[in-house]
């Protein structure tokens, strides 16, 4: 049975030699967290990722490779994530929902980095910015297809 860790926050897919890992990765350069001063969003709510704002933002290598794979590969790699929500309730509770099924984390916020937990697996991510309509993550270099998240707010 594949641990709850793999099923949510990693998708893996072998395409040629190459394996695309998103991973939710160990943060950095936590004090590059964009807020509104005066009345700074919340984080909490329900969040949908954007896939070609997150992949705009990968190293130029891996937007190559991505566009380098046939039609149908894309779309699979696209259906992989298109609809995949995050919902941070304010009992620091994470539901994480997905086509193939969902699952539940918990979350802090602190200095401008987000950890989460899911199966006793920590993850850190940089807030890059946080605002009433997005949220961006930095994963850090996980080696996988983003190397930040994209939320839009649903």
């Amino acid at each position: 049975m594949r641990s709850l860790y793999e099923s949510i926050l990693t998708v893996r897919i072998m395409i040629k030699p190459i394996l695309l890992t998103v991973a939710l990765a160990a943060a950095t350069a936590a004090n590059s967290m964009t807020l509104c001063p005066d009345d700074p969003p919340s984080l909490t709510g329900s969040w949908s990722l954007d896939f070609a704002q997150s992949l705009s933002r990968s190293p130029s290598q891996r937007q190559t490779d991505f566009n380098g794979f046939s039609a149908d590969r894309q779309q699979k790699i696209r259906s992989a994530f298109d609809g995949r929500t995050f919902v941070f309730s304010t009992d620091s509770t994470l539901a994480i929902t997905w086509s193939g099924g969902s699952s539940s984390a918990t979350w802090t916020l602190a200095n401008g980095v987000l950890s989460v937990s899911v199966d006793s697996t920590d993850q850190s991510w940089t807030i890059v910015e946080l605002a009433s309509d997005h949220l961006i993550l930095d994963l850090g270099d996980s080696g996988g297809l983003f190397s930040q998240l994209y939320l839009n707010r649903n």
